[in-house]
C-alpha cells in the first residue's frame, strides 16, 4: 500500500488543473498596453484536484467539466508519429457546480506578447460557491528574445539526440511506443480512479 501511495504522489506532483475563465478579471496599465485585459482566458492551478481536470469560471461560479463516459482509444498503427501513444476519449460533457469555498491561486504564462513574455497570477476567493474577491497578485514581463534563442538551442540538441543510433533503433520504434502507450493508459486509468474517489468523497462530506 505504501508503494501505491508513493506512486500516486510522484505522478501528481507535476500535475495541475485548468480553469477556463470567461469572467472579467482585474488588470493593470501594463496589461492594457499589451492587450491582455481580455476575457476567455485559460489558467492553471494547483489548488484543486491536481488531476488534469478542467474547470470553468463563469458568472462568478466555479464549475468542473465532467463526462458521462470515458474510453481509451488505442494508437493508430498507421500513424508513424513517435508521439502516437493512444488517448482518452470523453463523451457526454456537462458542468457540475463545485460549490467551492476558499482561495484559488491561478496563473498563466503568455509567450511573445509584442516582444514580451508575460506571467500573470490571480488569487480568487470563493464564499459558498460564489466569487467574492479577485486580486491580481503578480504581473511580470521579460524580453522574449533570450527565451527564443534558448528554445532554438534546445531543439538543435533534440534533433541531434534523435539522430543517435539507440534512439532510432530502440526508443523511437513501434515496440517502445507500445510500451509507453500502455504506461500512459495505466496513468489515465489511475487519474480517472482518483477523480472518482474524490467526487465520491465530496458527495458525502
Amino acid at each position: 500500500m505504501a508503494f501505491l501511495w508513493e506512486l500516486i504522489y510522484n505522478i501528481t506532483m507535476g500535475m495541475f488543473d485548468t480553469i477556463e475563465c470567461s469572467d472579467a478579471m482585474p488588470f493593470n496599465d501594463d496589461m492594457v498596453a499589451l492587450g491582455l485585459n481580455v476575457r476567455d482566458w485559460n489558467f492553471q492551478t494547483k489548488d484543486l484536484n491536481d488531476l488534469m481536470s478542467v474547470y470553468v469560471l463563469q458568472d462568478g461560479i466555479l464549475y468542473e467539466k465532467r463526462y458521462k463516459e470515458t474510453k481509451w482509444i488505442e494508437r493508430d498503427p498507421l500513424n508513424k508519429d513517435k508521439f502516437n501513444f493512444g488517448h482518452m476519449e470523453y463523451t457526454g460533457e456537462y458542468l457540475a457546480d463545485t460549490k467551492y469555498h476558499g482561495v484559488v491561486n491561478m496563473y498563466d504564462y503568455r509567450h511573445n506578447v509584442m516582444g514580451w513574455d508575460c506571467y500573470i497570477e490571480y488569487d480568487v476567493t470563493f464564499t459558498d460557491g460564489k466569487v467574492t474577491k479577485t486580486v491580481l497578485t503578480k504581473f511580470t514581463k521579460e524580453d522574449s528574445a533570450p527565451r527564443i534563442e534558448r528554445n532554438k538551442e534546445l531543439w538543435d540538441r533534440i534533433e541531434a539526440q534523435e539522430a543517435k543510433w539507440y534512439n532510432k533503433c530502440i526508443f523511437y520504434t513501434r515496440g517502445w511506443r507500445k510500451l509507453v502507450s500502455l504506461k500512459r493508459r495505466a496513468i489515465n486509468l489511475l487519474i480517472n480512479w482518483l477523480t472518482y474517489l474524490n467526487n465520491f468523497n465530496l458527495r458525502f462530506l
